[in-house]
C-alpha cells in the first residue's frame, strides 16, 4: 500500500490546495506555510476546526504571509518539489496515526505534525499571531485521547453487567438505543419503555434486577411512576435519569423513591459504576468496568465557528447509526423551538430544550449543552431577550452540524476515520 493511500479525501485535499497556493504564490516548492493554507481552507474537517478554534483563521494567514515576506521561508531546503519540512511533517503524520491506533491519517494528524516537528513556516506563522505550536499540539493529543478512551469504554465492558436485568424507561429514543446499546455490550439484559405508564406495567409484569427512570417524559413522569412502584411494594432500585443534578431535583428523586441520581448525557463508566454500586451484594458481577470517567472531546475544542461533527467513534456502525438518526431529530428540535418562541409557548419550550440537551450530548454533540441550559433557564425567567440570544446560537450551531452522510465519500467517521 502506498502511504498516501491512508490519507482520507479531506487530507488529501489540504495537499493538493498546499500545491495550488505554492503555485498561486510563484514559490518554488511547496512548503508548511502553503499546507497550513491548505488546513485552513476546507471548513467540513478537524483540521480546520482546531485551527479555527485557537483563533487561527485563512485571511489572518494570508495578512501575515504578506508581512513576513515568506514566499521562501523554506526554500533553502527542497526535497521532490516539497520543503525538506514539509517532507517531514507528511512522513510525520503517518507516524502519529500509527502511534494513536488510527486507520487512516486525516488533516489532525498534518496539524499534529505541523506544530510537533519543530521550528517551520507554519510555527513561525502561528507564533506572530500570539499562538503557541505546543499549546495546539497538547491540545490535538488530548483530543486523540479522548477519543480512543471513549472506544476503549465502548469495548471493555464485557461481564461488567453480567446477566443483569435492566428496565430502562426513557422516552428520548437517541438517549434509549444508546445507553441500550452500552448496556448490552455490558452483558445486561435490557428491557425498553418510551414512558412512565408502560414502565409501571412491565415493572409489575417481569422481575428486573434495577430500573433507570428518566424523570421528565409524557404520559407520566418519572416522579409519579416512581412513586407508583413503591407503593406497589417494589423494592429494586430505581436510579432517576435527569438533565440537571441540581440539589432541588435530586430532593425530588429521593422523595419520589429513586435509589440515586445520574446526569444527561451519560457517562459510560460512571453509568455501570452507578448500577453495580446500586445493585445488592449478591447481583454483582465480580467484573467492573475498566475505562476512567471522561470528558466529552467535543469539550477539548473551543468553538469559533467551524464544522461542528459528532465525537462519537463513527467506525462503530451502531454508534454511526445513532448519529445518523440523530440529526434530523436534532434539527427538528431547533426548529420546533423557533415556532414555540415565536409563539412564546413556555411549556413547549421547556419539554424541547430538555429533550435536547439530554440527547445532543448522548449523540456526541456536547457544545448544545450549554446553549441548551442558557436558553432553559431563560424561559424559565420569562428572560424573552436572553431566550432570543441563546435560541439563535442553538441555530447556528445546528445549520454547522455535519452528519456521518454529508462526510466525503469512504469518510466514516468525521475526517480521521479513527479504527477500532
Amino acid at each position: 500500500m502506498h502511504p498516501f493511500d491512508r490519507f482520507t479525501p479531506n487530507a488529501k485535499l489540504a495537499l493538493q490546495i498546499a500545491e495550488q497556493e505554492a503555485k498561486n504564490m510563484k514559490s518554488p516548492y511547496i512548503g508548511t506555510e502553503h499546507l497550513i493554507l491548505g488546513l485552513l481552507s476546507i471548513p467540513k474537517s478537524l483540521g480546520f476546526s482546531i485551527f479555527t478554534g485557537a483563533g487561527v483563521t485563512l485571511e489572518n494567514v494570508r495578512i501575515l504571509l504578506k508581512a513576513l515576506k515568506s514566499a521562501n521561508i523554506e526554500g533553502q531546503h527542497v526535497k521532490h518539489g516539497l520543503s525538506t519540512f514539509l517532507h517531514t511533517v507528511i512522513e510525520q503524520s503517518v507516524v502519529t496515526a500509527h502511534k494513536f491506533r488510527h486507520a487512516n491519517v486525516g488533516t489532525e494528524h498534518l496539524l499534529h505534525a505541523l506544530v510537533s516537528t519543530g521550528k517551520n513556516a507554519a510555527t513561525i506563522i502561528l507564533e506572530n499571531m500570539q499562538v503557541d505550536p505546543e499549546d495546539l499540539r497538547l491540545k490535538v493529543e488530548e483530543m486523540f485521547g479522548q477519543i480512543n478512551t471513549f472506544k476503549q469504554q465502548s469495548h471493555n465492558l464485557e461481564q461488567s453487567l453480567e446477566k443483569v436485568r435492566v428496565l430502562l424507561v426513557e422516552d428520548g429514543e437517541t438517549n434509549r438505543r444508546l445507553i441500550t446499546t452500552i448496556l448490552l455490550r455490558a452483558g445486561a439484559e435490557v428491557v425498553t419503555a418510551n414512558n412512565g405508564q408502560i414502565g409501571i406495567d412491565k415493572a409489575l409484569a417481569e422481575p428486573f434486577d434495577i430500573i433507570l427512570m428518566d424523570m421528565q417524559m409524557p404520559v407520566l413522569d418519572g416522579f409519579r411512576a416512581t412513586r407508583e412502584l413503591r407503593l406497589q411494594g417494589m423494592d429494586v432500585p430505581i436510579i432517576a435519569l435527569t438533565a440537571h443534578v441540581l440539589k432541588d431535583e435530586l430532593d425530588q428523586c429521593q422523595q419520589a423513591g429513586c435509589s440515586t441520581c445520574l446526569s444527561k448525557p451519560v457517562d459510560v463508566p460512571v453509568l455501570l459504576k452507578t448500577i453495580r454500586s446500586a445493585l445488592p451484594e449478591g447481583k454483582r458481577p465480580l467484573q467492573g468496568p475498566t475505562a476512567a470517567a471522561v470528558k466529552p472531546v467535543d469539550a477539548v475544542l473551543s468553538d469559533n465557528g467551524g464544522s461542528i461533527h459528532s465525537m462519537l467513534p463513527l467506525d462503530d456502525p451502531e454508534f454511526l447509526d445513532i448519529v445518523n438518526h440523530f440529526v434530523p431529530l436534532l434539527k427538528q428540535f431547533v426548529a420546533d423551538l423557533r415556532t414555540a418562541f415565536d409563539k412564546r409557548e413556555a411549556v413547549a419550550m421547556r419539554g424541547l430544550v430538555h429533550a435536547l440537551r439530554g440527547s445532543a450530548g448522548t449523540a456526541g454533540f456536547p457544545r448544545f449543552t450549554r446553549p441548551a441550559d442558557r436558553l432553559s433557564r431563560a424561559v424559565r425567567e420569562a428572560d424573552w431577550v436572553c431566550a432570543a440570544n441563546a435560541l439563535a446560537e442553538l441555530e447556528g450551531m445546528t445549520r454547522r452540524v455535519v452528519a456521518p452522510g454529508d462526510y466525503p465519500a469512504g469518510v466514516v467517521s468525521r475526517d480521521d476515520c479513527i479504527a477500532l
